[in-house]
């Protein structure tokens, strides 16, 4: 087995991205057409994003949105169940967080359910901070935001 890489989201790899995004909303219950409408052209839909690839098999992703206030909605944060608790879905937050730095931004927000509770440890050990619960137009749950200056 190789080793994880993690790279700019690709033509090479955007059928895996929305592979596993779909993959995942269905784990989750999800499967809302409107929920799923960046994912039918996903290298025009994001500021950025990244994929974790293994042995050719995209195994993690994440993504980020440049919002009108020109804070960051990060999306699409989502590990394979074969890679969760490796490591993973941190390196993919540093490595968005680390944009959001690059490029300026004073905030990120992001969305989740509440169901996905690895995921809010790895938001909340980030420094993100919980900032509302209930369902929002995405079904998610619970909002997040993290002030970067």
């Amino acid at each position: 087995m190789d080793a994880v890489s993690i790279e700019p989201l690709s033509a090479e790899t955007v059928e895996g991205f929305r592979g596993l995004a779909l993959a995942t909303l269905a784990e989750y219950g999800l499967s809302d057409p409107e929920l799923e409408a960046d994912l039918v052209a996903p290298l025009d839909s994001y500021e950025a994003a990244w994929v974790a690839v293994l042995d050719g098999e995209v195994l993690g992703t994440v993504a980020v949105e440049r919002r009108a206030d020109g804070d960051l909605h990060l999306v699409r944060m989502f590990v394979s169940t074969r890679l969760r608790g490796q490591g993973i879905g941190t390196a993919l937050l540093d490595l968005a967080l680390a944009h959001a730095r690059t490029t300026g931004t004073a905030t990120v927000h992001l969305e989740t359910l509440s169901v996905m509770q690895a995921a809010q440890h790895i938001y909340e050990r980030a420094g993100f901070e919980q900032v509302g619960t209930g369902t929002y137009g995405s079904k998610c749950d619970v909002t997040y935001r993290l002030r970067l200056r």
